[in-house]
């Protein structure tokens, strides 16, 4: 097996270029089956831990690589956490144009009598037409849990709350390519707080929010990439929440794991909390670690203690037992910064290549030595007449060449087809190289078969002289 510093080194010498699609070319050999996989790994840590939750699932934002799972496909009350789902079908709004962040937002007089209910999360909102903005609704909605807010939202979006929940909130989860859920509410509340007047079922208050840890966080990968100001707004300790021209409340943050908080983390910059009679106490962040931004949710935890508990025992499991294995940088050249790669069919013989993008990988630290990748490619590769890789012209400039895929045993990604169970990254080329008129590709082909056969001759009988 090939160690990281001789493995930059190994793939800088493979030269690629297109030929016929969807042919994968194995280049390593197959890896030990020692090496630790997701599932392996996630049993260590539970056996080194006692986790408390029902579900949980961590992975690498960017490429959806999964660190951990338990349990992560069995559905479970999300509570609070379908928030974050709401505030995408918002920013959805405000990126399509059909709302702004400086928008005022109607409040019913359900909405209002819902934000004075007696034990539920919220700031008090009065019936208005044009006091409250999207802005500080979202504020109160990521800061204090305010239920009543995120109503107000999706009356605002949809008319109502239930077609908010049944069309726009639906579509969002299905756009993940998520198929089992269950979705009654906005806020999170259990569906008999779904105004009866708007109902389209019979909902009660046994019927909560449900997804999986996995389908959470499909869902919400996306949303907080579009939106990463929806996880912004959820880090302010205390904020201030005008009610009226009188009235101003201080809203304390609900997330006791971010910064400053009872049990907070440097490394955490976002994430949401999630209470509820039958659903438990669930968590979710995205955290810094090992400079990734990793998300992490965890569902079912049966104490608001042991839920900050069992996150923090599993963000200290993931910094301390793996790390980013990086195999390129962004834009790092193919073969080195003087590397001359062979043009076949071009008007110059050499050209260079660089990488689209940084790829890379996160692997338990003791597999830093020994990672087990393979790297296949989109196109097959081209050989000229000595059997060397070369790349064969016309080039264009910036445009894609290739596309490498790199796959190893602890690599499992979260997406649903095939096309995502890999590291990939494209190569492309530095410049344009033309492609020469036929009788030059035919004039050179000529000299290379007799320069082949004039040394082939040449071996042949300094052979039999030999003997």
């Amino acid at each position: 097996m090939i160690k990281q510093q001789k493995l930059t080194k190994y793939l800088h010498t493979l030269l690629i270029v297109v030929m016929g699609f969807g042919v994968f070319v194995p280049l390593f050999p197959v890896q030990a089956a020692t090496q630790a996989t997701v599932a392996d790994f996630s049993a260590a840590i539970d056996q080194a831990n006692d986790f408390q939750f029902q579900g949980a699932m961590a992975i690498d934002q960017e490429s959806g690589q999964i660190l951990y799972q338990y349990q992560a496909d069995q559905q479970l009350g999300i509570a609070s956490l379908s928030k974050v789902i709401s505030l995408g079908v918002v920013y959805d709004a405000i990126k399509q144009g059909t709302l702004k962040l400086t928008d005022t937002v109607p409040i019913s007089a359900d909405v209002a009598l819902l934000s004075q209910t007696e034990g539920l999360s919220n700031v008090p909102l009065e019936v208005s037409k044009d006091r409250y903005t999207v802005g500080e609704l979202i504020d109160a909605a990521m800061i204090a849990s305010a239920n009543a807010a995120v109503v107000a939202l999706a009356e605002r979006v949809a008319g109502s709350e239930d077609g908010f929940v049944t069309q726009q909130m639906s579509d969002k989860v299905k756009e993940a390519g998520v198929k089992q859920f269950k979705l009654y509410s906005a806020s999170g509340l259990p569906g008999n707080y779904v105004n009866s007047s708007k109902r389209f079922f019979g909902y009660t208050e046994n019927d909560e929010n449900q997804l999986s840890a996995a389908d959470y966080l499909r869902v919400v990968r996306q949303i907080v990439t579009d939106y990463p100001d929806i996880l912004t707004r959820s880090l302010p300790l205390k904020k201030d929440f005008k009610v009226n021209t009188d009235t101003t409340v201080t809203m304390e943050n609900q997330n006791e794991m971010i910064p400053g908080g009872a049990h907070g983390r440097h490394e955490v910059t976002g994430g949401k909390t999630g209470t509820g009679d039958i659903s438990g106490y669930s968590l979710f962040v995205q955290a810094n670690l090992s400079g990734r931004k990793v998300l992490v949710v965890t569902l079912g935890d049966p104490t608001k203690e042991a839920r900050y508990q069992d996150m923090g025992r599993l963000l200290d499991s993931i910094e301390n037992q793996l790390s980013w294995y990086r195999i390129h940088g962004e834009g790092e050249m193919v073969g080195g910064s003087d590397a001359h790669i062979p043009v076949a069919n071009g008007d110059q013989p050499w050209t260079s290549l660089y990488y689209e993008k940084e790829a890379g990988l996160f692997v338990p630290n003791t597999q830093l030595d020994d990672p087990g990748i393979e790297v296949s490619y989109r196109d097959a590769l081209q050989y000229d007449t000595e059997g060397k890789i070369q790349v064969i012209a016309p080039l264009k400039k910036d445009a894609v060449v290739n596309v490498e895929y790199y796959t190893a045993p602890f690599y499992q990604s979260i997406m649903n087809d095939k096309e995502h169970q890999s590291v990939s990254d494209a190569v492309k080329a530095t410049e344009d190289v033309l492609e020469v008129p036929f009788f030059v590709k035919i004039s050179r082909l000529m000299n290379d078969i007799m320069q082949n056969l004039m040394q082939w001759l040449h071996n042949f009988f300094a052979t039999v002289m030999s003997n």
